[in-house]
């Protein structure tokens, strides 16, 4: 899904997810509906990346949302050998409706 379709189309956010990975590296995947995507990049197709929380809320100012999450996945189970299913993640909800 592109931002600007969102935009261009009025479409209401669901739900936003901004996905935590590496050090600054955001991932923003929405759900429209029914129908859960990638904010993607229009030229490269290739998810954006965003290098903070406050970057992916200015690019959805105006964008109704209904509920926003930061979810941050620990790399812990991982690194100690554990399979990537054991693998932790937090989930921190903010209703901003």
């Amino acid at each position: 899904m592109y931002l600007r379709k969102i935009k261009s189309h009025h479409l209401p956010v669901h739900e936003l997810n901004i996905i935590s990975h590496e050090g600054d590296i955001y991932i923003a995947e929405v759900r429209i509906h029914d129908h859960v995507s990638v904010i993607r990049d229009e030229i490269t197709d290739q998810p954006v990346i965003f290098h903070s929380v406050n970057s992916v809320k200015e690019s959805f100012h105006g964008i109704n949302i209904g509920y926003m999450n930061l979810i941050h996945y620990t790399p812990y189970d991982e690194m100690i050998g554990n399979d990537a299913e054991c693998a932790g993640k937090t989930i921190m909800h903010s209703n901003v409706a």
